[in-house]
């Protein structure tokens, strides 16, 4: 049997919102500038997403 922790609460729901926007942002940039979307343009918006989720938990932590 495996157990994970699973977060949740209105922190969770804020990254998860927040990761929503900046891919949709982010897919809207791409397409607008290159004309769609490749596996690069994947991999950054996933890279920016990622890094953007950690902010928003760090500042939300109030550490």
């Amino acid at each position: 049997m495996v157990l994970v922790a699973t977060p949740t609460g209105l922190p969770v729901l804020v990254a998860w919102m927040f990761a929503a926007v900046v891919v949709i942002l982010g897919g809207s940039f791409f397409v607008g500038r290159l004309g769609g979307l490749t596996g690069d343009t994947y991999g950054a918006l996933a890279v920016v997403t990622e890094t953007m989720v950690l902010f928003v938990a760090v500042a939300l932590n109030g550490r």
